[in-house]
């Protein structure tokens, strides 16, 4: 179910095509008095546990239903220019916000972190690999455990970290990694694994971004740590 109201044109239709950034236009070539409004493209993820969110843009409310953990919204279009978010709980608390100038044709990604009372919007600008990918996928990893101390991924029976140790709340660059069944590991700096994934098909010229959420010792019934991927190629 889409939980956001994206931004609409009348004659264009965004694509997203992650390595070469292409925007794809439906316009009306009958129509000579057809007028292009320049966008960029902006994602958000609500990975905050046992919260409820409904999202603002420029004071007028976008979501249709509110976020709830690990809802993701993929990429929808809005214009460019300074862009106001603010993020409130179901109540109508504010619970925090982001204010930036977003560029024509970039991709951005919004993740909220924290607790119920520690709201925080992670605004990364999402950058594709220079020179762009051939039989590779691309990931990159954000720690969302807000109990968390540094955390580092890797892919399982590798002996290196595909990541260095994170704390909370940081987020990587894209890397290049073997388009394959793979497996992920959330390991700790003594080696000790936290957590794994399932299997996960990376495809070739694909791109993803492998979350650590949850707690490392959770209370009163929140989510343990586990891993959460997210394609970034729709």
């Amino acid at each position: 179910m889409n939980t956001i109201r994206p931004f609409k044109t009348l004659f264009y239709l965004t694509i997203f095509l992650f390595g070469t950034f292409s925007l794809t236009s439906c316009l009306d070539s009958d129509d000579p008095t057809a007028e292009y409004t320049p966008i960029s493209l902006i994602a958000i993820y609500q990975g905050v546990p046992d919260l409820e969110v409904e999202i603002e843009l420029d004071s007028q409310t976008i979501t249709t239903k509110a976020l709830e953990f690990e809802d993701y919204t993929k990429y929808h279009s809005y214009p460019v220019g300074q862009r106001n978010f603010k993020f409130e709980s179901k109540s109508g608390d504010s619970l925090a916000s982001v204010s930036f100038r977003f560029e024509e044709n970039y991709y951005y990604s919004i993740f909220l972190s924290g607790t119920d009372t520690t709201v925080r919007p992670i605004l990364t600008k999402d950058t594709p690999i220079s020179g762009g990918l051939e039989d590779e996928a691309a990931v990159r990893f954000i720690n969302l455990s807000p109990d968390s101390d540094l955390l580092a991924l890797r892919v399982k029976d590798s002996e290196t970290n595909l990541f260095t140790y994170s704390p909370f709340r940081a987020v990587s660059s894209f890397s290049k990694l073997n388009s394959a069944p793979t497996v992920f590991e959330i390991v700790n700096p003594d080696g000790d694994v936290l957590a794994s994934s399932t299997s996960y098909r990376l495809n070739m010229r694909s791109y993803h971004t492998v979350i650590a959420q949850g707690y490392v010792e959770p209370k009163d019934g929140l989510p343990r740590l586990k891993i959460k991927i997210l394609s970034n190629s729709n």
